[in-house]
């Protein structure tokens, strides 16, 4: 006869060897950003795009042009990985027996105007789209993106309750 040991690790191996398939039937969202993620699809703006371009019945011209203005931007973009040097000049700031105000304010600097670059760079993106859109599919834009928003804002006031409970 076996061993409760045995009998419990035999449970366990089948539980961590099935839990995503489990998670997938409880969570459908789960489920499609796993196949996602198996087929090599990305997240980020393009993604974001893409899935919000669906709904705006665009033609093939429409289409065409943006997917030229994502890639163009994509293509722009530097690589998001922060440089060795960087982390250096943090870690630097951060071992030294004195705080150096002057080099904080430096490093705040270079990271705001990065910052500030991607989002001028974001709304370019943004004003190039709207111009190949009609004036029908913009308020219908409009409207998805003010969706958007209040359910941001819906889960913003949720997480900011749920911490206030606990």
């Amino acid at each position: 006869m076996m061993n409760v040991k045995t009998v419990l690790m035999t449970l366990s191996t089948l539980f961590m060897l099935n839990g995503p398939a489990i998670a997938d039937e409880v969570n459908p969202v789960v489920a499609e950003q796993r196949q996602g993620q198996a087929q090599g699809k990305k997240h980020g703006p393009a993604n974001m795009y893409h899935k919000a371009f669906r709904q705006l019945d665009l033609s093939a011209a429409q289409q065409a042009e943006i997917t030229a203005l994502l890639e163009a931007h994509r293509q722009a973009q530097p690589a998001r990985q922060r440089d060795a040097e960087g982390r250096a000049a943090w870690q630097a700031l951060m071992d030294a027996p004195q705080f150096d105000a002057t080099s904080a304010r430096e490093l705040l600097t270079q990271r705001q105007s990065k910052q500030l670059e991607r989002q001028l760079q974001r709304l370019q993106l943004d004003h190039q789209i709207r111009q190949v859109l009609t004036d029908e599919q913009r308020q219908q834009w409009d409207s998805k993106r003010a969706q958007r928003g209040e359910r941001m804002k819906e889960r913003r006031r949720m997480k900011t309750e749920q911490r206030a409970a606990s």
